[in-house]
């Protein structure tokens, strides 16, 4: 499934539209989320404004530093996107 975004740009005549794919399906048919977050705490991107040294402000955004590691989920493998604080708080069981 994907949604169309329409976003202006500095002309005003000028539309772009992106597409934006929200989730891709599974092998077992489930659906996955495509965002950068942690799938044990959700943990994900934050947004918020870079500060110039003359205090000029711009929009930035933080992701987390999430791997792609396997892990035990109700005894089978999968692999999952964790943050590396789950990773190090042992959270999560390493297959």
């Amino acid at each position: 499934m994907f949604v169309f975004i329409k976003k202006a740009c500095h002309f005003p005549r000028l539309l772009i539209y992106y597409i934006s794919f929200d989730c891709i399906s599974t092998p077992e048919g489930g659906v996955a989320s495509m965002s950068k977050s942690c799938a044990v705490c959700a943990k994900g991107t934050m947004s918020g404004n870079a500060v110039s040294h003359s205090n000029r402000k711009t929009r930035r955004v933080w992701k987390p530093n999430t791997q792609r590691v396997r892990v035990l989920v109700e005894g089978t493998p999968r692999s999952l996107n964790v943050c590396t604080r789950c990773l190090r708080g042992g959270k999560v069981q390493r297959a």
